[in-house]
């Protein structure tokens, strides 16, 4: 799948990576020179405790380009949820190389 979400809580400053082969995530690591928190290979999944800025910039210099970025919020009481989403993107090219 050529398609990447990257989501920011404001709450725990934590950066979650979904959609990335465990490969692509040890490539990210380098990137950010930073190990994940977390990480699922089943789920895809890796959250980061580094700034968004810094885990952006690693996939942008992996291949992948923002398409879409916008805030999630659920409402407004204590519980709630609110986190900055980014979706991205990497050409079908690109992505069969680097998957090699």
């Amino acid at each position: 799948m050529p398609y990447i979400f990257v989501r920011e809580s404001i709450f725990k400053w934590w950066v979650v990576v979904q959609g990335l082969n465990h490969p692509e995530v040890r490539q990210l690591c380098e990137k950010v020179q930073e190990q994940p928190e977390y990480q699922s290979d089943r789920d895809k999944k890796a959250e980061f405790s580094v700034p968004s800025w810094m885990v952006l910039n690693g996939l942008e210099i992996m291949g992948f380009k923002v398409v879409s970025c916008g805030a999630y919020t659920t409402g407004e009481q204590r519980h709630d949820q609110r986190d900055f989403v980014w979706t991205l993107h990497k050409n079908k090219e690109d992505w069969e190389n680097s998957t090699k």
